[in-house]
């Protein structure tokens, strides 16, 4: 991360995650930010499905975690798209499964006891 724009859009990737939300970074705002994120990587899917960015703790296990959902959920998806009748339902029942093992899988990883 050597470049001041790496060194941004990574400050700009932590604040759009909500791991940090400073009002500023590097003399740009958090909104200048959240766009340049989108503009590199806009919200895929599975993406949304799990609300990979929402995760207040910052936990490096919960963003693994539900990047791996996404990922399966956005193979589910293209998948369904290809096809009709009870295959595409079956898709649709494996993404409302993962979604919901996506977050049995989170509140296992920020359980306190």
């Amino acid at each position: 991360m050597g470049t001041p724009d790496a060194r941004w859009l990574a400050e700009a990737r932590r604040a759009i995650e909500g791991l940090v939300v400073p009002p500023i970074v590097e003399g740009r705002s958090v909104a200048d930010a959240q766009q340049a994120q989108q503009v590199q990587h806009p919200a895929s899917y599975g993406d949304k499905a799990v609300g990979l960015t929402f995760n207040p703790s910052g936990d490096p296990d919960v963003a693994r975690v539900k990047q791996l959902y996404a990922d399966i959920i956005n193979f589910c998806n293209d998948e369904r798209r290809g096809c009709s009748g009870e295959k595409a339902r079956l898709y649709s029942v494996a993404i409302t499964e993962a979604q919901a093992a996506q977050m049995w899988a989170v509140k296992a990883i920020t359980w306190r006891d």
